[in-house]
């Protein structure tokens, strides 16, 4: 499932919140990442892994 589709299933503000890469990969600032994994579950996707890493300085 692409991730467009993905986040349409997720409510509005978790949603909106979302990065998405050229490459499709969906991520969330540390701040929204709670919610981001909870609506993900809810609306029934599984969460495989969870990975952070540093935010680039011109990102923040």
């Amino acid at each position: 499932m692409p991730a467009v589709d993905a986040l349409a299933a997720l409510p509005h503000d978790v949603a909106e919140s979302a990065h998405v890469d050229a490459n499709g990969e969906v991520w969330w600032h540390s701040q929204d990442a709670e919610r981001a994994v909870n609506a993900l579950a809810d609306a029934g996707h599984v969460i495989l892994g969870v990975e952070s890493n540093p935010l680039p300085e011109e990102d923040c």
